[in-house]
């Protein structure tokens, strides 16, 4: 027990080191040396607990994005309101009282590497959501994939680069230009033609107008 104690409260000092350290410089120029220094660990040990730079990122992120909150909270929803529930969950973040800090993070961590946020969505959110909806997992990669892109876009031009009129919408404004996008990449048909599956298994009763 006490080892594992102490195991917590390294990988935290180590999470802790590199959110100071991705919020004041940009992705590229944090080294995990420099992240290791800041932490007072050894630099091996940020590769044992989160395999790479990029996983330790993910896991700041993941400290201020519960991925298992929000999939348990779609869990009692059908999967046709999923893609308004999702621009309104980020939202809920984004304009949190820590919504600055987590975009002043993001905001320098990330300069000119917006696949960082894409993959984080789609990987540690989507991938995990996804896996509820009755399609082969080829499909759902896909699926989460197209969502993750989009509400990486959305995140990006609303909450870090503050693009207008975009960013001067409310959120629910935002849930309906964007949610009913999400949505048909979730559940709707994604080809068209002679091959194209349903994208579909559910009855219309289901289905949102």
């Amino acid at each position: 027990m006490p080892s594992s104690s102490k195991s917590e409260r390294t990988r935290e000092r180590i999470q802790q080191a590199a959110a100071e350290l991705f919020a004041a410089r940009s992705f590229d120029n944090v080294t995990t040396r420099a992240i290791a220094r800041e932490a007072g660990v050894d630099a091996a040990l940020i590769h044992h607990y989160f395999g790479s730079k990029e996983g330790l990122f993910n896991a700041v992120l993941s400290t201020a994005i519960s991925a298992e909150q929000l999939e348990a909270e779609l869990a009692m929803e059908s999967s046709y309101t999923w893609g308004r529930s999702l621009v309104l969950a980020a939202e809920r973040i984004w304009t949190s009282p820590a919504g600055p800090a987590l975009a002043a993070t993001v905001r320098r961590a990330i300069a000119g590497k917006s696949s960082l946020m894409r993959d984080f969505v789609t990987r540690t959110i989507l991938d995990r959501i996804v896996a509820h909806l009755g399609c082969p997992e080829p499909e759902r990669r896909l699926r989460a994939v197209l969502v993750g892109s989009q509400m990486a876009g959305m995140i990006m031009a609303r909450h870090i680069f503050r693009v207008d009129p975009l960013a001067s919408l409310s959120s629910q404004e935002v849930a309906d230009l964007i949610g009913p996008i999400l949505q048909h990449y979730l559940t709707g048909q994604l080809r068209s033609g002679p091959e194209a599956g349903s994208g579909d298994s559910s009855s219309p009763e289901e289905k949102t107008p």
